[in-house]
């Protein structure tokens, strides 16, 4: 009798990682890259040139960097950091635009690569799932800055144990955007205290040091206009509030349901603060659910909890590629128009991320649970 011989599961894990890159991802990119091209005037970072490369001689030539509070321009995609990446980044922004925008892009693809490297990823599979995936292809065609916050997290882990090196990383993260900020959370949880009190101070001195470059313009009104630009564009996104606040809830109910489950996954992550990876990877899902301006540049973040549970090819990575409905559902550029069904379904892909985060501690406690009671008998015998 003829033996059937079957293909292992790696074997096919193998051949449907390079259909998927090879018929789907590279494609989309391609044709994503086309029409980013053409939308940022034959050029590319336009993001960057618009929200940091503009703002950054507005600093050199001390004028202030920030639009009024009750600008229109608002409502548009128009990103308004706090001027520490201005300030930080001028040794590139001092170049012609040319020079600046391909040191950025050159910048921003290490950046991106090096977020996997950290990690200790090591197969080439995954690399080519998260390059392709939305937010890597449309944060490196518009040059946002999100992917090396993105790098700045995994950063985070890597050097968990660094209390200087986590303090700075993450406190110059924390000052070019709060989105971040929940990170602090985590190292209070893990009883990094020091590290904790090295972020804030360093986060705190870069933002005075950044505003007293440019004699504290528009200090006074960050805070509204920050605030005004989030009730402005909280329908232009892709997680919970966005979607509450496209079904009719005003801003506040709508902000309140994000930082609701943004609470519940801190809750879950603070009971498995034993856990250490396991609470870092939900404390980097409930971020996500902190802001209500979310594009798809954001979604990049979910690669970190996927690539700290799964670093081996697994069902998790199937999510990046899914990164495109959620783009696709909906316009692409930054401050677009997003329908409900794109909300729905990165709100969905974050709580999916979440979901196997819990799913790796159940399973990596199970054979714990098994071992305990034959170690119980052997004492009790003895």
């Amino acid at each position: 009798m003829r033996r059937v011989v079957r293909p292992s599961s790696e074997a096919v894990a193998l051949w449907l990682a390079a259909f998927l890159i090879a018929f789907v991802l590279l494609p989309v990119s391609l044709k994503e890259a086309q029409w980013a091209y053409h939308n940022q005037g034959d050029t590319l970072a336009g993001d960057y040139h618009v929200a940091v490369y503009g703002p950054s001689h507005d600093v050199v030539h001390h004028r202030d960097p920030y639009v009024a509070p009750d600008s229109p321009l608002l409502a548009g995609s128009v990103v308004n950091y706090p001027p520490t990446i201005f300030v930080g980044l001028l040794p590139i922004n001092l170049a012609p635009w040319r020079v600046s925008g391909v040191l950025w892009s050159v910048a921003l693809a290490a950046m991106t690569i090096l977020t996997l490297v950290v990690l200790d990823v090591r197969d080439p599979r995954l690399y080519a799932l998260w390059i392709f995936s939305a937010p890597v292809v449309a944060g490196l065609l518009w040059g946002n800055v999100t992917l090396a916050l993105v790098f700045a997290t995994a950063l985070v882990w890597r050097w968990r144990d660094r209390p200087r090196s986590v303090g700075l990383v993450l406190g110059a993260a924390v000052a070019v955007k709060l989105l971040v900020a929940p990170l602090l959370l985590w190292l209070l949880f893990t009883r990094r205290y020091r590290s904790a009190a090295i972020t804030a101070i360093a986060a705190a001195t870069m933002l005075l040091l950044a505003w007293s470059a440019i004699s504290f313009e528009g200090m006074l009104d960050y805070p509204q206009l920050i605030s005004t630009a989030s009730r402005l564009q909280i329908r232009n996104g892709l997680l919970l509030s966005n979607l509450l606040s496209q079904f009719g809830a005003g801003v506040t109910v709508a902000e309140t349901g994000g930082l609701a489950v943004a609470a519940i996954l801190a809750g879950v992550a603070w009971k498995l603060r034993r856990d250490e990876r396991a609470a870092f990877a939900l404390i980097v899902v409930a971020l996500q659910f902190t802001t209500p301006i979310y594009h798809v540049f954001n979604l990049g973040f979910l690669v970190i909890p996927i690539a700290l549970l799964f670093r081996t090819i697994d069902w998790p990575w199937a999510l990046l590629p899914t990164t495109w409905l959620a783009a696709h559902l909906g316009p692409l550029t930054a401050g677009s128009h997003v329908y409900r069904s794109g909300a729905a379904f990165g709100t969905a892909l974050a709580l999916a991320v979440a979901a196997s985060a819990l799913l790796t501690v159940r399973t990596r406690a199970m054979p714990l649970a098994a071992i305990e009671p034959a170690d119980d008998s052997r004492h009790a015998r003895a």
